[in-house]
């Protein structure tokens, strides 16, 4: 296969080749309720042996759930990242992160681009060549929140502001990390596709605000799918 996608129920559910729009092979590998730690066990069951050139991971969600340590989530997946550097040398590894909102006071804090920066730095160390993350929350401004990005190839950090829209859907994140990747394999560059993916998910927010149907179901895709063929906006992105 060209992409193999490992993870947890936010892969397994996604329909990958379809939304991304691509030729190139994909094999999804999602596992509703995998955790870091089944993954490590069971790694060569996912790759079984194959030539691949691209191996997406997005895993730890259930960790959290599940009130496995962070030190052991990490530790997992910095093994992981290891075990197929060690044996798949020549595919390129792609860590997506999502991470977890809650508007609770006791879970807000303040965090500082220079601290995220050491983060994904830490993470990119590990073997993958660009960190994602998305929903850091913004120090600026209380409610809005930031995607950060960090490519080794060329040593630069990227964030792009998310401005707060007062409603929820689930499938977002999902969705999202689907443009930023389908970009990515179109040969755009990095910063250009953290920006579609961010400006597909805010239209598609704004195009289902205000409908009367329930949040569960998500947003409407099949309003804002014709953005994904225009001109993106520039500008959206800065380097930190």
């Amino acid at each position: 296969p060209d992409i193999i996608f490992i993870g947890d129920s936010i892969v397994e559910y996604y329909p990958l080749q379809e939304l991304l729009g691509t030729t190139k092979t994909i094999v999804n590998r999602g596992i509703r309720g995998y955790q870091t730690g089944l993954l490590l066990d069971n790694l060569d069951a996912h790759l079984y042996g194959d030539t691949v050139d691209q191996i997406v991971l997005l895993i730890g969600t259930n960790d959290i759930g599940k009130d496995v340590p962070m030190s052991q989530a990490l530790t997992n997946l910095e093994s992981v990242i290891q075990s197929i550097s060690r044996d798949y040398p020549l595919s390129q590894i792609k860590l997506v992160s999502i991470l977890p909102v809650h508007q609770g006071e006791e879970y807000k804090q303040t965090t500082t681009d220079e601290e995220i920066k050491e983060w994904v730095k830490r993470l990119s160390d590990m073997g993958p060549d660009i960190i994602v993350v998305t929903s850091v929350p913004d120090k600026e401004k209380d409610k809005d929140s930031n995607v950060i990005a960090y490519d080794r190839t060329c040593n630069t950090y990227w964030k792009i502001k998310c401005r707060y829209i007062p409603t929820f859907y689930p499938g977002t994140g999902d969705a999202y990390t689907s443009v930023m990747i389908g970009s990515l394999l179109d040969g755009d560059s990095l910063p250009i596709a953290l920006d579609k993916g961010v400006q597909f998910i805010t239209q598609a927010i704004k195009a289902s605000y205000g409908f009367d149907y329930p949040n569960r179901e998500g947003v409407l895709l099949e309003r804002v799918l014709e953005v994904l063929k225009m001109p993106v906006v520039l500008g959206g992105y800065e380097m930190i």
